[in-house]
């Protein structure tokens, strides 16, 4: 059911996905991500999407105004994508335009759906109501428009949706290494990418987990590794490529 669940989610989402970025913010995120494949740098300068609004000036240089892991992320999508000759500035831009987008936002929102069904059936919600469930709930928020272009927030919904998951498994089945790690790493790609998460989930989840009395060193190890490697590569490639 999870394979079907996953593929008739994405084929719908394959019919309403967008050809042509609109938006400044799109403009800022497909420009980053084309200087990293095409030019290995942050810098918006030679970028098709150089006039984008969603900049700042630093050092000479234009950049991006987002946070840098998400653009190291879907990187390689944007190399794959662009080896048969697809750019951004030729014919072959919409649908290239498309294809990032279904596989980025439009993949992680199928994702996001089979979490929630997860989620679901922890929660001891039986089939076949959870399968509706899990398809209702994204489709019927903010989730969808998310997953349909280029943007963050599409990403951050999965990376919460399996944070939650894997902090329901802690709470109802115990903490394990890799329970913990997993919640760890969803946390700390969830906070490179949005920064918020920051100052509200990952207080919250450190606060959660030192309440707890089940917990040794290595569960702690285990949280720190998770959160500290997405936020920790995010600073050395942005340090290296500037």
């Amino acid at each position: 059911m999870f394979r079907a669940l996953f593929v008739g989610s994405l084929l719908v989402i394959s019919l309403l996905t967008k050809m042509t970025p609109e938006s400044a913010h799109e403009y800022s995120r497909l420009g980053t991500v084309e200087s990293l494949v095409q030019r290995q740098t942050f810098q918006l300068d030679d970028s098709t999407f150089i006039d984008t609004l969603d900049k700042i000036y630093r050092n000479g240089h234009y950049y991006s105004h987002q946070p840098p892991l998400l653009a190291l992320i879907e990187a390689p999508v944007y190399w794959a994508l662009h080896v048969p000759g697809l750019r951004f500035n030729n014919r072959g831009r919409l649908v290239l335009t498309y294809l990032f987008s279904l596989l980025t936002n439009g993949l992680a929102l199928a994702l996001t759906i089979v979490v929630f069904r997860k989620i679901l059936g922890l929660g001891g919600v039986a089939a076949p109501l959870r399968d509706l469930y899990a398809v209702v709930l994204p489709f019927g928020t903010w989730l969808l428009p998310y997953g349909l272009v280029a943007n963050n927030h599409g990403i951050s919904g999965l990376l919460l949706a399996i944070a939650i998951y894997f902090l329901l498994k802690i709470e109802w089945h115990g903490a394990t290494i890799s329970r913990v790690f997993g919640a760890g790493l969803a946390l700390g790609l969830l906070s490179g990418i949005e920064l918020l998460p920051l100052i509200s989930f990952l207080p919250l989840t450190i606060g959660y987990f030192m309440r707890r009395r089940d917990l040794d060193l290595r569960i702690w190890l285990a949280l720190a590794a998770g959160v500290g490697l997405p936020l920790g590569a995010c600073r050395g490639e942005r340090d290296h490529h500037r």
